[in-house]
């Protein structure tokens, strides 16, 4: 049961709350991971309220896109532009709900050369700064020091990634699953920051359903009965959502509880709106949790 206590003014101006106040899609911490063209891109331009930085430069290429974009050459374009937006949103100039970087994948190729000069001094590539290991934490800490910055002006933010398919296991009991294509140290990161983290697949999607079927008897009877099968929900984009670890009370944590627990299993998303339907279904969660509130209370 959710407790609300009383706040007196002198704090509540400052911002102190109680009680459940559920994050607002478009200010959530978002990860979206798929492989090349099924559906990450088509997503996030569907959002009106979104600003696209298109590292890849294929927002462009989106029929029916609603949200603004901006592609550079190289990551200072984008560094600047984040400053712009922090001031802009801090000074009460709301342009943009949302921000995305659409990829991680590129966003950390592009650094590569960018902290390369600004550390010009120490090594001539990055990627061999303090032995190896250092420079790939440069370019974690360049990624999400920029994500922190938008989160502390007060947008919510959507990152995108392409997987890869990795061998697992030994003898025997070797897989091959598919992973964020990523290095660890920002899929963990990531992982620790964000509210939801979404898989998103191009499949025929299948579903169990109870159907009822009549039948007659030797005798001529007419009966009734329940059966269970498998029903297509048509090939499309499909989106599955696990949760992330940036909310760390242990309510949101345990999915039994969390309205991020109760999207559904998996969310078809139209190609046109798609931003719209995962809102509707984001509103139905916070529904389902509230009255999972009151029935416990």
């Amino acid at each position: 049961m959710t407790v609300t206590i009383e706040i007196p003014d002198k704090y509540s101006s400052l911002g102190v709350r109680s009680g459940w106040n559920p994050t607002p899609l478009n200010k959530a911490r978002i990860w979206l991971v798929a492989p090349p063209a099924e559906g990450k891109t088509t997503l996030v331009t569907s959002n009106p309220k979104a600003l696209v930085l298109d590292l890849e430069d294929r927002a462009g290429d989106i029929i029916n896109s609603r949200a603004t974009y901006v592609h550079y050459p190289d990551m200072k374009g984008y560094l600047n532009l984040i400053t712009e937006l922090c001031k802009d949103k801090k000074a009460g100039k709301s342009y943009f709900d949302t921000i995305v970087i659409d990829t991680v994948d590129a966003f950390i190729d592009q650094s590569i050369p960018y902290l390369t000069e600004k550390y010009s001094s120490k090594c001539e590539d990055i990627r061999e700064y303090a032995g190896g290991k250092g420079g790939w934490f440069k370019m974690r800490d360049l990624l999400m020091s920029n994500l922190q910055e938008l989160t502390l002006a007060g947008y919510g933010w959507v990152v995108t990634s392409h997987v890869i398919d990795k061998e697992l296991g030994e003898g025997n009991n070797k897989r091959i699953v598919r992973c964020p294509s990523v290095m660890d140290s920002v899929r963990k990161a990531l992982n620790n920051t964000c509210h939801l983290i979404g898989t998103m697949v191009l499949k025929d999607h299948k579903v169990k359903v109870t159907k009822k079927m009549k039948y007659k008897t030797s005798s001529g009877e007419v009966k009734e009965s329940k059966k269970e099968i498998e029903e297509s929900q048509g090939i499309g984009f499909f989106l599955s959502f696990r949760k992330g670890t940036g909310i760390n009370s242990p309510e949101i944590r345990d999915s039994k509880n969390s309205y991020y627990g109760l999207l559904n299993d998996y969310i078809k998303i139209p190609k046109i709106n798609g931003w719209k339907k995962l809102e509707e279904e984001y509103e139905l969660a916070l529904i389902k949790a509230k009255e999972t509130q009151n029935a416990k209370s």
